[in-house]
């Protein structure tokens, strides 16, 4: 389930990175709100009791291995189906909102934000869990349009990864 999760976000996101941005974000932002609500529906009959996997080694040395690891239990799948819906409210608020010029960009951004989410909450190393939390920190760097919380945001997730 997370991994089709996950794949359809990065496949949504790449198609919206492709548009053009311009005079119809809204009805891209609405066309990227169907297929995620059309996915949510499939997603609802895909939770399941069993523990799927999903695992690629990316680095296999004798002292060091990092493996790319994307797997759920069942109170991670509920957790996600949740955070889905949250999702969706989001970039419903989105889309209405008037005073957004950017709605496809920034639905972009939490359509990614929310994939680096899935990597870190099902990471069993310290490779993807840092992986993670930098592609996450990358994304958020672009959200606020002011120059002021971008450096304190930056600095504040720059410090958290330092700490972990």
């Amino acid at each position: 389930m997370i991994l089709q999760l996950v794949i359809w976000l990065l496949a949504v996101a790449g198609a919206s990175m492709l548009i053009t941005h311009g005079r119809r974000r809204r009805i891209w932002s609405v066309l990227i709100l169907l297929s995620l609500v059309i996915f949510s529906i499939f997603l609802s009959y895909q939770v399941d009791t069993q523990h799927h996997q999903f695992i690629h080694p990316w680095l296999s040395y004798d002292n060091l291995k990092a493996h790319f690891n994307i797997s759920a239990d069942i109170s991670l799948q509920y957790l996600f189906t949740h955070l889905f819906v949250l999702l969706l409210g989001l970039i419903y608020l989105n889309t209405i909102s008037f005073d957004e010029k950017h709605s496809l960009n920034f639905n972009t951004v939490l359509l990614l934000g929310f994939s680096c989410l899935a990597f870190a909450a099902s990471s069993q190393d310290f490779v993807q869990l840092i992986f993670s939390s930098s592609m996450l920190s990358i994304l958020c760097f672009y959200i606020p349009d002011i120059d002021l919380p971008k450096k304190k945001l930056f600095s504040v997730l720059f410090f958290a990864e330092m700490s972990m």
